[in-house]
């Protein structure tokens, strides 16, 4: 997992169990909801962390002393990055739809950047990128979506630290719609018949999250 030119570890693939243990570790608080592990629960999380602990000790990312291996640095980084994008897909009510993928853009201290993808089950890949990179990959996401024509619903939602705003797009079946939601007020919308290609897609993105890639 390491860069063979020895940076930080540029991927780590980690179950809930050991994100919610690796948490506990770092000292610090994971609140987003999880797939296996119901942190409202004490008990729950308690558990979670014996079990992550184990499998971390399993896969020898954490020894009997309790010294971590490098490869969790990746871990720690995202564990304090803000969440600048995600996108999945999702019902009438914006809630994620059960059993689909979540894609997360993460700035990390230092200006680093950290993709996560969560899948089904409790699993994390995290890996190192920039914010092109990350901008080009949502807007392909969002424009292969346009092009199936799925009845499905995805939902970009863009995140500003410190702005208590949130603004994202939504596209259906090859539409497109923009809103934004302030504290206190309901969901604005308005449709987006401009945003059809992937240069539109990021060029709105970089809009929705305060110009990302001059961060």
């Amino acid at each position: 997992m390491d860069d063979p030119a020895g940076a930080l570890p540029v991927e780590c693939v980690i179950t809930d169990d050991e994100l919610v243990a690796l948490a506990q570790q770092f000292g610090i608080e994971w609140t987003r909801p999880l797939d296996t592990v119901d942190l409202e629960d004490r008990d729950d999380t308690v558990r979670a962390v014996a079990r992550g602990v184990r499998s971390l000790m399993i896969r020898g990312l954490v020894d009997a002393g309790g010294r971590l291996h490098a490869d969790t640095e990746i871990v720690r980084d995202a564990l304090r990055a803000d969440l600048r994008l995600t996108t999945t897909w999702v019902d009438d009510e914006m809630g994620q739809l059960p059993g689909v993928e979540r894609f997360d853009l993460l700035q990390a201290p230092g200006d680093t950047w950290i993709a996560r993808t969560s899948f089904p089950g409790g699993v994390h890949r995290l890996v190192r990128a920039d914010a092109k990179d990350g901008l080009g990959f949502f807007g392909a996401i969002a424009t292969t979506h346009l092009a199936t024509s799925s009845p499905q619903t995805l939902a970009v939602v863009g995140y500003r630290p410190g702005d208590a705003c949130v603004r994202g797009l939504t596209f259906g079946s090859a539409t497109a719609s923009e809103f934004v939601v302030e504290p206190g007020k309901a969901l604005a919308t308005r449709p987006r018949p401009d945003v059809t290609s992937e240069t539109s897609v990021r060029a709105l993105l970089e809009l929705i999250t305060g110009r990302l890639e001059d961060r």
